[in-house]
């Protein structure tokens, strides 16, 4: 018979609500949430996804979206044109 063990996390409040809401979508309570992330963690031998700072490229690209927005880029279509030419 497998035992499961059972761990206590603090969070904040408002976080917990929406991804109850995000993982009740997607048909999972917080446990299935929790035990999925582990295994991916076990699997990946590490997190699941990329953790790093941001490197100068990446400092770049964000101040040249706050610029967009400042200046009132608000659509899809907008915001496409902008960022392909940024990244020509």
């Amino acid at each position: 018979m497998r035992k499961n063990k059972q761990i206590s996390v603090r969070i904040e409040p408002e976080l917990k609500e929406t991804v109850e809401l995000i993982f009740s979508q997607l048909g999972l309570n917080i446990s299935q949430a929790i035990d999925i992330f582990f295994r991916q963690v076990q699997i990946n031998n590490g997190l699941p996804f990329d953790m790093r700072l941001p490197d100068d490229n990446d400092i770049k690209l964000l101040k040249q979206a706050r610029k967009a927005r400042k200046e009132g880029f608000i659509g899809v279509d907008e915001s496409e044109q902008y960022i392909n030419e940024v990244l020509k």
